[in-house]
Order: structure tokens, then sequence, then C-alpha cells
């Protein structure tokens, strides 16, 4: 993950709070974006959005089961709250559908 911020010209030193003294756990993928837990200071144990388009030094967990609840309280919201990386296309437009709400047992 270092690295491949590095590779986009972010500087080693300039890094957003994310990435230092962070182990990358997930990427939304083919997206240069990562989810990573802080492994020393005072946020240890909190888990960041390392976003290249848009840094936040703010944790978007507290913790780890901070971070489940988040997705499995609202799946379609986690989905756009990262990005808006899902979408969906009905193979005969070239509309596509971000996902908006989640509505659990829908039957």
């Amino acid at each position: 993950m270092k690295s491949q911020f590095e590779a986009m010209g972010f500087p080693s030193d300039e890094l957003p709070a994310a990435i230092p003294d962070s182990l990358a756990f997930a990427e939304i993928p083919h997206s240069a974006n990562y989810f990573t837990v802080k492994t020393t200071g005072p946020d240890f144990g909190k888990i960041f959005y390392a976003d290249h388009d848009d840094f936040s030094d703010d944790p978007f967990a507290n913790s780890f089961g901070e971070f489940l609840a988040r997705i499995v309280a609202d799946p379609a919201q986690f989905l756009y709250d990262v990005g808006c990386y899902t979408r969906y296309l009905d193979g005969k437009s070239s509309t596509q559908w971000i996902p908006r709400h989640y509505f659990a047992d829908a039957r």
C-alpha cells in the first residue's frame, strides 16, 4: 500500500494518517483505496480509510467491531460512503445504478 501511494506521487513524509504505523487489511478492488488498522500510538486499533482522492485524518471506525457493525447496519450506505465503486447494469443500456438502500430479508 505504501509503495503504491508513493508511486502515485505522494511523498513518504506526507502520507495521510491512515498509512503510517498501519496495517492494510482490505482494498476496494482496483481502486488503490485501503482500509487500515493502526498498530501503534494513540489511535491503536482504530480503522482508517486511505482514499487517495480524499484523505481524512479521522478514523472510519474506532475498532474492528465498529467497522463490521457499520457494514452490517447498512451495506448500501457503506458502499456509498467508500466511493460508489459498486454499480449495477441492466445489460441493455449504459445506465448504472448505485445501491442507496438495503432492505434486510426483503422477499
